[in-house]
């Protein structure tokens, strides 16, 4: 993950399950293993005025949402309840996935925004 910010071209639909692919990286892009990783979080809102929080930091390092390979491949599982409609009079919005991480025995650390529009479907509830 070179750029801070990655706009992810799959759409979200509405209280459905998405799943984010992406590879986390040492300051040369390097992929980090997972055993190599000193921690892993993540941080999900909206990029709205107020940057509403959705799932606040919690450790995604092979536990929960979370799974990184031994080629520091992260697949990001989310689940109905991370893909709300925080404005229900929009058509979609921007969530981010704010992911965190810290190597070299917590030394190093590296961050990296994954940003993706959630439609909102009508009927939903």
């Amino acid at each position: 993950m070179g750029d801070p910010t990655t706009m992810l071209a799959e759409i979200a639909r509405e209280k459905s399950d998405y799943r984010i692919t992406a590879k986390i990286v040492d300051a040369l892009g390097v992929g980090i293993p997972a055993a190599n990783l000193a921690s892993l979080t993540m941080t999900l809102y909206v990029l709205d005025a107020a940057l509403t929080v959705i799932v606040a930091t919690t450790s995604i390092l092979n536990v929960g949402r979370g799974l990184v390979d031994v080629n520091g491949n992260l697949t990001l599982t989310l689940a109905i309840a991370d893909n709300v409609i925080v404005d229900t009079s929009a058509l979609e919005e921007i969530h981010v996935a704010l992911i965190e991480w810290t190597y070299n025995g917590g030394a190093s650390a590296g961050r990296h925004n994954l940003a993706f529009r959630v439609r909102n479907l009508a009927k939903v509830v």
